[in-house]
């Protein structure tokens, strides 16, 4: 008897790429490797987009202590919280170099397949050259079981902010 499975996992590393112009610049999103970026960039260039969401996409780069601060009192509190609820979402601003970042964390228990199944989210808002970029880098996440591994969470949060920061310029570059 054949049995029929459902692989979420082959349509998240399907690589994807969109952009639209609009008056104002150009909105974005794009998946590969089980990262999500989207966003908005006050260009209308294909070729800056590009160039940004490959830097985003390609490099990650070590994000400022405080960041790292927030992400770990984020992820203690939810995988301290979990048998409070079957839904847990937070999310904290943090300033990162001369940007502001905003990590974020949600979940929802499914208790059928006995399994947390959410994501983790670093969003930026940065001046890339001499545009302005607002963009999101979303990682998906399950944890089996009742409980959630809180440097898991953790090191899944911190590996979208790091490609998040990607696109803040630092003087040294």
């Amino acid at each position: 008897m054949a049995q029929t499975t459902t692989n979420t996992t082959t349509r998240e590393n399907k690589p994807f790429f969109e952009i639209n112009v609009t008056r104002d610049g150009s909105q974005f999103m794009a998946v590969r490797d089980g990262l999500e970026v989207s966003g908005f960039v006050s260009s209308r260039l294909r070729n800056v987009v590009e160039e940004i969401v490959s830097r985003v996409l390609d490099t990650a780069r070590e994000v400022p202590p405080n960041v790292h601060h927030v992400a770990n009192g984020l992820t203690d509190f939810i995988a301290a919280n979990t048998h409070l609820s079957d839904y847990m979402s937070t999310q904290i601003s943090v300033k990162a170099g001369d940007a502001y970042m905003t990590l974020g964390l949600h979940l929802i228990y499914d208790i059928d397949r006995n399994e947390w199944r959410g994501s983790v989210e670093a969003t930026i808002e940065a001046k890339w050259k001499k545009w302005e970029v607002k963009l999101a880098v979303k990682k998906r996440v399950v944890f089996k079981g009742i409980n959630v591994s809180a440097q898991r969470l953790y090191t899944e949060l911190i590996d979208a902010a790091r490609h998040a920061y990607s696109v803040v310029i630092v003087k040294e570059e």
